[in-house]
């Protein structure tokens, strides 16, 4: 598992790659970003099997990777009371080049994503467009990053404020703690000068 944060413009963002093989799923729970927070996923699946990409997922295969993601999220996040908070999902679906664009087995794969996105409206903001990449063209990886950084930027303003004051309220507390670390409490006309 990899978790990279990096920070853009005045916002920080951590990226965390939730390793999708069998046996890192135990961690999954635990790792979570919380419950009504702000969030963004890119639900990435390989129209491939693993180990060796040589043959091709059934539709079945690709739709139930989804789902177990989508029941992840789903199952992790206190459905939200305003659309705001919504868990934002975007599927990307990988090794596009290996395939026939024409195939039924890519139309049948449309379809499923199609159903998903039926079967979790209202517990996830689905992105309309799936995303098909090549992660040897930089100009396929760009438009997956422009669309990530675009996201969150506009989760980020629908995000009721208060997370902001709450934020700078922690580091309030945070710098009179260091200050005051012979203290075991703060009273409270302190804490209203604060």
């Amino acid at each position: 598992m990899k978790i990279k944060t990096f920070k853009d413009e005045d916002t920080k963002i951590s990226i965390w790659n939730l390793v999708g093989q069998q046996e890192f799923y135990a961690l999954h729970d635990l790792i979570f970003p919380g419950h009504g927070r702000a969030s963004i996923f890119l639900i990435i699946s390989s129209l491939f099997r693993k180990p060796n990409n040589w043959e091709q997922k059934t539709p079945d295969e690709v739709e139930e990777d989804l789902q177990y993601w989508l029941r992840f999220i789903v199952s992790n996040s206190k459905r939200a009371l305003q659309q705001c908070m919504l868990p934002n999902v975007t599927v990307v679906l990988t090794h596009y080049d290996k395939i026939n664009q024409l195939s039924q087995k890519l139309q049948l794969i449309v379809d499923s994503i199609r159903r998903l996105r039926d079967k979790f409206q209202g517990f996830v903001e689905f992105y309309p467009t799936v995303f098909t990449v090549d992660a040897r063209s930089s100009a396929s990886v760009s438009k997956i990053a422009h669309h990530f950084q675009k996201t969150s930027k506009t989760v980020l303003q629908r995000v009721p404020r208060v997370y902001e004051l709450c934020n700078d309220l922690m580091q309030i507390l945070s710098d009179w703690r260091l200050e005051n670390h012979n203290k075991p409490a703060i009273k409270w006309k302190e804490f209203g000068d604060l």
